[in-house]
């Protein structure tokens, strides 16, 4: 096989990693994805794989997921990362996408639907990445949003989301840590996700997982967000849009948002530190619109996405 470009970056710790479509033999994209995720490889959280698409700077994405092994609708950290490698890679250039400051729109054609991603130059060379994901918020809704007991916790399903408040846990395992994860609360998330599993997607090889605290170090912000999506393979992110998404979905349905009179919430999460901890130095910033409860609009972007690697490999 001829060597195929590559980029890595990361949102937060959510370990991202970019290749070109084009490089890769027809049919075998899943392949070389999953190949690319592990050691001895680059290794990473999610892949893109990218594609050039119909109309004024739009691109397709086929995205594979670690932990399910498989492709996946959407992930919120991939737009974050492409839209910095736009900026400061040669991305732009392999694929004919123009950038023109301050602000650049590019859509994103995914599983769940066109993802719109706003980039946000400015003369000192920084970048911030807005991504929508009201298609997201569709798919959420599309397949339910209901309260569950797992584990003897309470509960949120959001769309293929397992979400839980931290105090929900706490409740029922009070002596629980997830400032340092030890043993047993480690032991506690996986049996919570395995029942989960077993109740809603029994087929699946496993469910993702938000939890959030209401309980911020800094009163300024809205909560501390950790994604033990893939706990029993110790595979854990301090920060995930879709999870932090969902995590909103599931507050506006428990009734833990308050909202302006035109309907709009501005959440603030604390995010990326270290997989063991909730919280951490970054913020990821959710923009709302709500009405009756239910979220019509979604957008967010994250304080820290870095380009780590850019290269070639050979598989």
């Amino acid at each position: 096989m001829n060597p195929i470009s590559f980029i890595k970056g990361h949102m937060g710790g959510n370990e991202i990693i970019l290749l070109n479509g084009e490089e890769i033999p027809t049919g075998r994209d899943l392949e070389v994805a999953l190949q690319v995720l592990y050691p001895p490889n680059i290794r990473g959280h999610e892949v893109g794989v990218l594609y050039p698409a119909k109309g004024n700077n739009n691109l397709k994405a086929k995205i594979v997921g670690g932990i399910s092994k498989q492709f996946i609708s959407m992930c919120g950290g991939l737009t974050q990362v492409l839209g910095k490698a736009l900026v400061t890679t040669n991305l732009r250039q392999e694929f004919d996408l123009s950038i023109t400051d301050p602000v650049t729109s590019i859509i994103l054609e995914t599983i769940s639907g066109p993802v719109r991603i706003t980039i946000v130059t400015n003369s000192e060379k920084e970048t911030s990445v807005v991504t929508d994901m009201t298609s997201f918020v569709k798919a959420c809704y599309y397949y339910g949003i209901e309260s569950l007991n797992v584990f003897n916790v309470h509960v949120m399903k959001v769309g293929k989301f397992l979400v839980a408040n931290v105090d929900a846990i706490h409740h029922a395992y009070p002596d629980i840590n997830l400032e340092n994860t030890e043993p047993k609360t480690l032991r506690v998330l996986r049996n919570m996700q395995k029942e989960f599993n077993a109740l809603r997607f029994p087929h699946a090889p496993t469910a993702n997982f938000s939890v959030y605290d209401l309980h911020p170090l800094s009163a300024e912000h809205t909560g501390r967000v950790i994604f033990p999506h893939g706990i029993a393979s110790d595979r854990i992110e301090p920060a995930c849009g879709t999870g932090t998404v969902a995590i909103g979905l599931a507050m506006a349905e428990s009734g833990e948002i308050n909202y302006s009179e035109s309907g709009s919430a501005h959440l603030l999460f604390e995010s990326g530190g270290s997989t063991f901890k909730i919280g951490g130095p970054d913020i990821t910033s959710l923009e709302l619109e709500l009405q009756d409860r239910k979220v019509t609009k979604a957008a967010f972007n994250h304080s820290l996405v870095e380009i780590v690697a850019t290269g070639q490999l050979w598989i």
